[in-house]
């Protein structure tokens, strides 16, 4: 997806969790973090573009982690973006599941995917 599209996912997405969220594992150690990955985006319209995307959370704590990955699916299946009237949906493909990360065998990772729908202008 264009940066600025990603830009508008991670502003909201740090309104509704609270812990950090990023495009990129953080190099310190973090307890508990959301990661956006996101790929090209496709024009649907003049105005519409969509492009998919993963949302991965990684923590030490199972709980906080599941905890925080459903928050953010209910709030993306809900639509109500609060923080961008550019954000428009969220259609999902793959709801929470583990996601284990081989880098990191002591931490807890679980991931949604889906398409995010944004305006193209």
């Amino acid at each position: 997806m264009t940066q600025l599209a990603v830009e508008w996912l991670l502003e909201e997405l740090r309104g509704v969790v609270e812990c950090p969220v990023v495009t990129l594992v953080p190099r310190k150690a973090v307890e508990l973090f959301v990661r956006v990955d996101a790929a090209a985006i496709t024009a649907k319209a003049p105005t519409l573009q969509s492009g998919l995307v993963a949302i991965q959370v990684y923590g030490a704590d199972l709980e906080a982690v599941i905890d925080t990955i459903q928050t953010i699916r209910l709030h993306l299946i809900d639509g109500a973006f609060h923080r961008s009237d550019k954000l428009l949906g969220w259609d999902e493909e793959a709801g929470p599941h583990d996601f284990p990360d081989p880098d990191t065998p002591d931490i807890f990772r679980w991931q949604i995917t889906g398409e995010l729908f944004t305006t193209l202008t």
